[in-house]
């Protein structure tokens, strides 16, 4: 048995090894046995049983204890028993010894008892862990996934356009695109045209939502042949320009863009497409008080045209759009889409397009029109060939340690319950909760079913954060002393992140990355 795992795991070793620091195993059960001991809450030994793959052997006849791998040109030692046939050995047994601990799978797991045993029966008994001291007493309360779960695109319920006081939206009469596609990159030039059909004016704000993948690059507005050009300033200050335009009695026009709001229910963070708009916020503003509300009424469905000009680096195999049909003209790298007429976006407009060698990274540079300066773009569009499996393993550690008390330990909890309902149902999955100490929901990992899934809910809605410190290291080195089945494992930890040993965990990490793939997910 290897010297750290007397160190770290608190096992007591029998011998210093006689081929060194390996692991050491037996052909004959008497032989293994010798080295087992009686449970003291039992009465009882544990025997395992594994497969083990000696490859090219090399027998020894003499003792080394300072061997740390096998010589040269061989993968494992076999110290050769005593015979009285043969040549005088140091060794009692035969011991086989390998010093790569991917040279064996656990097989079985056997408990049994010899003729000089005591076995007492166990009995159902509290287990209290010690954990750090705590004052506060935490009760456990239900976790539900209702203001996560499901979450709709905020996107969705915002009212795009020009909106009135009232929140009444000004009639929209027709709208152009232009849309130019260079590699990866979208400019968009859009044209709308509003009516006013009241004989008084109105104050009416531009709400335009866009996620945090766009910027707004320019802004501008005719109004009964006056052109407005927008220049972006800090909030405030813009406002305060507006307001003092509209007392000198001076035509202003305000474009601002919807904020997301700390007060929503949308509590867990999602990808940028669900980025949190309140239009009422807007709409609600006070910006001028010189004119009054009107109501405007809309007129039906506007005048659309769309096009799209797209030059690629590499030849373009397909162009395609899921929601529309579309006019395509196709060069190799150039590519022209329009809509046909008396089309309309409805849902929005999706465009797909397909192109060769898109994984290459490439650089594109452009020349300013008017100084003597250049600006480049790099283009990285990564090709990652892991494969999906939908019978993977899962493993989720939750820290439940004191520091995760209150919201903390709440959003661990409701990142694990959502995540778990999103594992595939072919997956096989674990939970462990950890402190100073560790718990496990299964002996193993269990296949997802709804019985599984409703044990580890329950398991976890009755869990307190009140394990102690955050110490993960120990809960690593048991995890990795059994490797997966096959494939690989995917961990999944959740934490606020004040673990003790960083270093040496992330070292541990590193050096079982081959069949473990470790996830954080931070909470607090």
């Amino acid at each position: 048995m290897p010297n750290f795992v007397e160190d770290e795991h608190g096992i007591t070793r029998t011998d210093g090894g006689l081929l060194g620091s390996g692991i050491y195993f037996s052909d004959t059960a008497s032989k293994s046995l010798m080295y087992s001991g009686p449970s003291t809450t039992h009465g009882s030994r544990l025997l395992l049983l594994c497969d083990v793959s000696l490859g090219k052997v090399k027998d020894c006849a003499r003792t080394n204890n300072s061997l740390m791998e096998p010589p040269s040109g061989y993968d494992s030692v076999h110290g050769v028993k005593f015979s009285s046939e043969g040549e005088p050995t140091d060794f009692i047994d035969d011991e086989f010894v390998i010093y790569n601990p991917r040279q064996q799978k656990m097989k079985y797991l056997v408990q049994l008892c010899l003729p000089e045993d005591t076995v007492t029966p166990l009995t159902d008994m509290a287990l209290t862990l010690r954990s750090e001291e705590s004052t506060d007493q935490e009760v456990s309360e239900e976790i539900n996934l209702k203001d996560v779960k499901d979450v709709p695109d905020p996107l969705n319920k915002v009212t795009a356009g020009l909106i009135g006081k009232g929140k009444q939206s000004v009639p929209l009469k027709s709208v152009h695109i232009r849309a130019h596609l260079l590699d990866l990159v979208a400019k968009v030039v859009i044209l709308q045209e509003y009516k006013n059909d009241n004989n008084v004016p109105i104050e009416a704000k531009y709400v335009f939502p866009l996620d945090d993948t766009a910027a707004v690059c320019g802004f501008e507005a005719f109004i009964n042949g006056k052109h407005v050009i927008g220049e972006v300033k800090e909030k405030e200050k813009a406002h305060k320009e507006y307001k003092e335009a509209i007392s000198k009695g001076h035509g202003a026009y305000l474009m601002d863009e919807e904020e997301p709001t700390e007060n929503e229910a949308i509590a867990f963070s999602l990808p940028a497409s669900v980025a949190p708009w309140i239009q009422d916020t807007a709409l609600a503003q006070k910006t001028q008080s010189e004119l009054t509300s009107l109501k405007v009424k809309d007129t039906g469905r506007c005048d659309l045209s769309l096009q799209v000009a797209m030059e690629m680096p590499f030849d373009i195999r397909n162009v395609k759009s899921p929601t529309h049909r579309i006019k395509v003209k196709i060069t190799a790298t150039k590519a022209v889409v329009e809509l046909p007429k008396n089309s309309q976006l409805d849902d929005g407009f999706q465009l797909l397009v397909t192109m060769a060698e898109i994984h290459v990274p490439r650089m594109w540079v452009e020349n300013h029109p008017n100084k003597d300066s250049q600006a480049c773009m790099l283009t990285f569009y990564p090709e990652f060939d892991a494969d999906f499996d939908p019978q993977q393993e899962v493993i989720y550690l939750l820290d439940m340690s004191n520091s995760m008390k209150g919201q903390s330990g709440r959003d661990a909890k409701k990142v694990f319950l959502l995540s778990l309902t999103k594992l595939p149902d072919k997956s096989s999955f674990n939970v462990i909760t950890f402190g100073t100490t560790f718990k496990e929901l299964f002996p193993s990992p269990q296949l997802k079913t709804k019985d599984s899934v409703q044990k580890a809910t329950n398991f976890i809605q009755s869990t307190e954060c009140d394990q102690g410190g955050t110490v993960v290291i120990t809960l690593l080195q048991s995890l990795f002393l059994l490797r997966p089945p096959e494939g690989s494992r995917s961990i999944i930890l959740i934490s606020d992140g004040h673990m003790t040993s960083v270093e040496e965990t992330l070292s541990l990490v590193r050096k079982m990355s081959d069949q473990n793939r470790l996830f954080t997910a931070g909470v607090g």
